[in-house]
C-alpha cells in the first residue's frame, strides 16, 4: 500500500557558479500504479548497501549480488525466476565490508565476474571472477589502492573495446582509473584529486560515468559529500582527464547548505542533453536540485523542488514510471527510510516540474535504490536497499504486468499501516547539512537500529505530528 500527501516547502534560490529557477508545480499528487511493498529477506545483519543485476546463469532471468557494510565481509546471492522472483542462493566472503559492486565481463570469457569496492583504511579492489554456470570463484583477486573505497563504476573509457574501473576513494579523496586489458587486468590510468582547492576534507562518495559534453567519450562526474561539490571531469578520447571543473551544491532560501552525496544523471526535460538530479540532505524540509548542463558539459541552470518533509534525502534515482516517455524522480531517505516518488510533467524543452510525491512508508535506510524491469513485462519497477532492516524492497510496477510472483519474498500487509518510530541525537538539529550527509554515510546498521523503534506509531500518525524529528 502507498500513503498519499501533499508536501509543500520553502524552495531555494540561490546556487554558486549558475542561475537558479523554483519550480512551481500545480497542487497535484503522483499517483503510480505501484503494488505493495514487498520484502525480500537478507542474512541477519548482511547490512545491506549496494547490489547489482545481471542474468549470471542465462535462463533468461535477472539475478542479484547484494553486498553489505558487515564486518565478516558477506556477499548475498540471489538467484531470480519467472516473474521476478529473487531467491537467496549462496554467500561469497570478501576481505571487508563492501560499500559498492558492479558486475561485468573483464575477462572476455562470456561469464559475468564481480568487482567490490572495499571499505577499508587500506582500500581493495576485489574481483570475483564469474564461472559458465553462473558461479564465482571462491577466491578473489584484489588491487590494494587508496583509502575507503565508496564506489567503483564500469566503463571503456580509452576506447580499446576492453572494461576500465572508476574507484572512489573516500578517505583518500581521489578518483582513480584503472585500465583494463580484456583479460581480466587492470593497470593504473588517470588519478583525480577531488576539490584540491578547498581547504578540509571533500570526502568524494560517488561518481557517474557518461557522456557530459556529447563528444562520444565516457566522461566522469563525481560528488564529494564533505566539499558539497559536484566535479566534473571531460575525457580527451584515451581515457585521459585533463580538465576537471567543480561546482558547488544549491544553497537554500534560508541560507541553508544541504548536503550532497548522490545524483542521477538523466535527461528530465527532453532536450537531449543530461541533467543531474540531486538529492539534498539537512534537517527539516526535503528539497532536490536538477541541474541542467549545456552543449560544453558544464552546468548552466540549477532548479530546486520540494520533496517531503520528514526523513532525510539520500538516494536518487528515476525510470519512466507511467509509460510517457520522460524521467520520473524518486528519492530513498534515511531515518526514516521512506521510498518518495515524484512525477515528471515537465514541458519538452522547459524546467522541470514535478508533481507532489507519493510515498512509500514503513522502512529503515534507504541506502541503495534503482529502477529495473525486474519482471521483463515491459516497465519500470523499483527495488530499494534497507540498511539496518537486512532486506531488498521491491516495489512492482502495474502499468504493464501481473501481480508479483508466489515465493522467493515476504509480503507484510502490516508494512503498510505502520511507519517506524525515530529518535535522533539533539546535536543533529545544529549541524549542517554537509556534516548531517557524512554523519549518515559513516553509519553502521547497529547505530541505526538505536535510533529506531519500528513498534509504534501507523504512518497517518507520524505525518500528522511531524513524524521523525526530535
Amino acid at each position: 500500500m502507498c500513503s498519499k500527501k501533499p508536501l509543500v516547502g520553502v524552495l531555494a534560490s540561490l546556487v554558486f557558479g549558475c542561475h537558479v529557477f523554483c519550480s512551481s508545480a500545480s497542487a497535484q499528487i503522483t499517483n503510480f500504479d505501484f503494488g505493495e511493498l514487498e520484502y525480500i529477506d537478507l542474512p541477519e545483519e548482511l547490512s545491506p548497501t549496494c547490489f547489482d543485476f545481471a542474468d549470471l546463469d542465462d535462463d533468461g532471468d535477472l539475478d542479484a549480488v547484494v553486498v553489505g557494510r558487515n564486518t565478516d565481509g558477506r556477499v548475498s546471492l540471489l538467484e531470480g525466476g519467472p516473474g521476478g522472483s529473487l531467491a537467496l542462493v549462496g554467500e561469497l566472503t570478501a576481505p571487508g565490508q563492501v560499500d559498492w559492486v558492479e558486475l561485468g565481463d573483464f575477462n572476455e570469457d562470456g561469464a559475468i565476474d564481480m568487482v567490490l569496492g572495499i571499505r577499508s583504511w587500506v582500500g581493495m579492489v576485489v574481483i570475483f571472477d564469474g564461472l559458465s554456470n553462473g558461479g564465482f570463484v571462491e577466491d578473489p583477486r584484489t588491487i590494494r589502492l587508496g583509502r575507503e573505497l565508496r564506489s567503483t563504476r564500469i566503463a571503456d573509457l580509452n576506447q580499446d573495446a576492453h572494461l576500465d574501473l572508476v574507484v572512489v576513494g573516500h578517505g583518500s579523496e581521489e578518483i582513480q582509473v584503472l585500465n583494463g586489458d580484456g583479460t581480466g587486468a587492470f593497470s593504473f590510468g588517470s588519478r583525480l584529486r577531488t576539490a584540491p582547492w578547498r581547504n578540509g576534507y571533500p570526502y568524494p562518495q560517488s561518481a557517474e560515468l557518461l557522456d557530459l559534453d556529447l563528444d562520444g567519450f565516457t566522461d566522469i562526474a563525481a560528488i564529494g559529500l564533505g566539499s558539497r561539490t559536484i566535479e566534473l571531469s571531460l575525457n580527451d578520447g584515451t581515457g585521459g582527464f585533463s580538465r576537471t571543473r567543480s561546482w558547488k551544491g544549491p544553497d537554500l532560501a534560508n541560507g541553508q547548505q544541504p548536503g550532497c552525496a548522490y545524483g542521477e544523471w538523466q535527461d528530465f526535460n527532453g532536450d537531449g542533453r543530461v541533467d543531474c538530479l540531486l538529492s539534498l540532505t539537512d534537517f527539516g524540509m526535503q528539497q532536490f536540485a536538477i541541474l541542467q548542463l549545456d552543449e560544453s558539459g558544464d552546468i548552466s541552470t540549477t532548479t530546486l523542488h520540494p520533496g517531503v518533509s520528514y526523513g532525510f534525502s539520500w538516494y536518487p534515482a528515476s525510470g519512466d514510471f507511467d509509460g510517457d516517455g520522460d524521467r520520473d524522480v524518486v528519492i530513498g531517505h534515511a531515518l526514516p527510510g521512506l521510498i518518495a516518488i515524484f512525477e515528471n510533467v515537465t514541458e519538452p524543452g522547459g524546467d522541470p516540474e514535478f508533481l507532489y510525491p507519493q510515498s512509500f512508508l514503513g522502512l529503515q535506510f534507504i541506502r541503495y535504490l534503482r529502477s529495473i524491469d525486474l519482471d521483463l513485462d515491459g516497465d519500470a519497477d523499483l527495488v530499494a536497499a534497507d540498511f539496518s532492516g537486512d532486506r531488498l524492497i521491491v516495489l512492482r510496477n502495474q502499468l504493464v504486468g501481473a501481480p508479483p510472483p508466489d515465493g522467493g519474498s515476504s509480503q507484510s500487509d502490516q508494512a503498510a499501516e505502520q511507519t517506524v518510530s525515530i529518535s535522533l541525537p539533539p546535536k543533529l538539529e545544529q549541524m549542517d547539512g554537509s556534516s548531517i550527509t557524512k554523519w549518515l554515510s559513516d553509519l553502521s546498521a547497529p547505530e541505526v537500529r538505536q535510533f529506531i523503534d519500528t513498534s509504534k506509531s501507523p504512518a497517518s500518525e507520524a505525518i500528522e505530528s511531524g513524524g521523525v524529528r526530535p
